[in-house]
């Protein structure tokens, strides 16, 4: 993905709701035009959509995102954006072709078959269940390892534990070629440019987030599920970005993971993306 001009408004799918009045939406739409805004919806807002199993409710969000994205791509899945900017690096480039997510025939001709929402109901419980054991089996391993090099297990901040701890070099180096490996990448995995790849980057750090929260937090939260902290990838490698949401602990996870240290980022809750 190269740097993007127009700049981006990424929506939780706890939003849609909100853009279904015609006259709000169109007034939102010409202003993001007079100062070149898009709202990009992605896999990961119709796959939320689709294994809805009530189909009046289904139906009628597919039309708020038909509406909403005016006949656009919908951005892929992020794992598989992941796996296009590694084979890009692992050929010597920074810049690759994010291309369309699979799902926009089915979306824009409103043929989403029964099938599909059993599939997406599997595989987006799939998701879920797996990262969550993911982090329960790695948890006591976490804790061994701040003993070991005698980092203190608790952080006042889940952006502290991030800056100091999760986001170096000889932490992630492992776990990088740990991906690399898994996505069958062809050479080793170039480590430095890596972590300076926002894609990269941010899909680290939502890992990081959730290993504070749920290994090293005393008081844990409520937790986030993780295709709501997949999106954040989206806003890598555009020159503005915006995050609309009306749910809690994804805005908690975004203020976290971007604000202050992403350029050019606005975290909204919805009622006031709407009044702006």
């Amino acid at each position: 993905m190269s740097i993007s001009k127009t700049g981006v408004v990424i929506v939780d799918s706890s939003c849609l709701k909100c853009f279904e009045n015609a006259k709000v939406l169109k007034r939102i739409q010409d202003n993001m035009r007079t100062v070149d805004l898009q709202i990009r919806l992605s896999a990961i807002n119709i796959l939320e959509v689709m294994k809805t199993p009530n189909i009046t409710i289904r139906d009628r969000l597919l039309d708020i995102i038909r509406n909403v994205s005016e006949g656009r791509p919908f951005f892929p899945w992020p794992l598989d954006l992941i796996k296009l900017s590694g084979k890009a690096h692992a050929s010597g480039e920074r810049v690759f072709w994010s291309g369309e997510s699979g799902l926009e025939q089915e979306v824009y001709e409103n043929s989403v078959s029964p099938k599909r929402v059993r599939d997406a109901q599997k595989f987006m419980e799939a998701i879920e269940s797996d990262f969550t054991n993911m982090h329960d089996n790695a948890k006591r391993k976490l804790k061994l390892l701040l003993r070991r090099y005698k980092i203190p297990d608790h952080y006042n901040t889940a952006a502290v534990f991030l800056d100091e701890v999760w986001t170096t070099e000889s932490h992630l180096s492992d776990y990088i070629h740990g991906i690399w490996e898994k996505i069958k990448l062809l050479g080793k995995a170039p480590i430095e440019a890596i972590l300076e790849d926002e894609l990269w980057r941010i899909f680290l750090e939502i890992n990081g987030f959730a290993a504070f929260e749920r290994a090293i937090q005393e008081k844990q939260p409520k937790r986030v599920h993780y295709p709501d902290l997949l999106q954040l990838v989206y806003v890598a490698n555009n020159s503005r970005r915006i995050v609309v949401s009306s749910d809690g602990g994804f805005l908690r996870a975004a203020r976290v993971i971007l604000r202050h240290r992403y350029p050019n980022v606005r975290i909204e809750e919805c009622s006031d993306f709407l009044a702006s």
